[in-house]
């Protein structure tokens, strides 16, 4: 099962405009929970969203993946090896007064790169839930530990400073065929 993702939440967003929580009409949207990647209907559903609720003034929703359809496979994969880790609601405006909008429809929820919310993101932090303040947090000095730390294996492992994890997986599994092929 998937973590959940925070879909949307009241904050300014990158068109500039509010989305009131309490007006997204959901309704039509549970009826086919459509999930596309970076909004682009073009390119097939790649799966649908399960346990769509508000919580806190907040829309949240679990992804299922359509692992049959080859770009819900890869969309897949990243997300759960956290290479991508944003949402984005498509609404249809209904009503909107300056730039709140107090009444829309939600169409369809995109996995994406760049989410027009900055707080629309999986929160979880080693697998437990958390929220976007802590998650600021720790990630930017989790990043910066795990960098230190992969600097050292790259320089344990003789590789050069560019070396990529797959690089690095390669390196460990050369010395575990080493390994096991010594004699005792």
């Amino acid at each position: 099962m998937e973590k959940e993702f925070l879909l949307s939440d009241e904050s300014l967003n990158s068109h500039q405009t509010i989305v009131k929580t309490d007006g997204i009409d959901i309704s039509r949207f549970l009826m086919n929970p459509v999930m596309y990647y970076n909004h682009d209907r073009g390119r097939g559903v790649i799966g649908r969203w399960a346990n769509v609720h508000v919580r806190e003034g907040k829309l949240y929703g679990t992804p299922v993946f359509d692992e049959n359809h080859e770009l819900g496979k890869e969309v897949a994969r990243q997300v759960r090896d956290g290479f991508i880790k944003a949402a984005s609601i498509g609404i249809e405006i209904i009503s909107q007064q300056g730039n709140i909008i107090v009444k829309c429809e939600l169409k369809e929820v995109s996995i994406c790169d760049i989410p027009a919310n900055s707080n629309a993101l999986q929160l979880y932090f080693n697998d437990s839930a958390i929220s976007h303040a802590q998650y600021m947090s720790k990630t930017k000095s989790y990043e910066q530990v795990e960098r230190s730390h992969l600097a050292q294996i790259r320089k344990a492992l003789d590789l050069p400073e560019n070396a990529d994890m797959a690089a690095i997986v390669g390196a460990v599994e050369e010395l575990s065929v080493y390994r096991s092929e010594k004699p005792d």
